[in-house]
C-alpha cells in the first residue's frame, strides 16, 4: 500500500478538488444519491408528497418512500404519513437544512469565482445595473 504521493503527481484540479472534498462530505453524512436528491428537492420546495417526488426526480415512489424513511429516522425531513404516496408530505428539517448546506459549501466557494466573472462581464456590457 502506497503511503505517499508519487513524486511526478501534477498538482490536483480545484474542480477535482471540490468535488473530492463534497464526495467525502456525503460519505460522512452517508447519503446515497436518491437520499440526497429527496433532501434537496424537499428543501427547494418546503413539502412534497411522495407523488410530486417521484415525478419530480424521475423516480419510483418505492425509492422515494424507502429514502424518505431513512432520511425521517435520521431526522433529516419530516414525515407526514398520508396513507398513500399521494397524500404522505415529506419536509425538511433543520437538520435536513444544515446537512445540505455544508455539502453545497464547497461548491459555492468552487463556483463563486465564475460567478463573479460572469457578474462583472453582464455588467460591462450593460446587461446588469449597478
Amino acid at each position: 500500500m502506497r503511503t505517499s504521493a508519487p513524486h511526478d503527481a501534477s498538482p490536483v484540479d480545484p474542480a477535482s478538488a471540490t468535488l473530492d472534498e463534497v464526495l467525502g462530505l456525503l460519505e460522512q453524512a452517508d447519503l446515497s444519491a436518491t437520499e440526497l436528491r429527496v433532501l434537496l428537492a424537499v428543501r427547494e420546495c418546503r413539502e412534497a408528497t411522495i407523488a410530486e417526488l417521484a415525478e419530480v426526480l424521475d423516480a419510483y415512489p418505492t425509492e422515494i418512500t424507502r429514502a424518505g424513511r431513512r432520511l425521517a429516522m435520521r431526522g433529516l425531513i419530516r414525515w407526514h404519513h398520508g396513507g398513500r404516496p399521494a397524500h404522505t408530505l415529506l419536509g425538511a428539517t433543520a437538520a435536513g437544512a444544515a446537512t445540505i448546506e455544508a455539502l453545497l459549501m464547497p461548491l459555492r466557494w468552487a463556483f463563486a469565482p465564475m460567478v463573479e466573472a460572469h457578474v462583472d462581464v453582464s455588467r460591462r456590457s450593460g446587461i446588469l445595473a449597478g
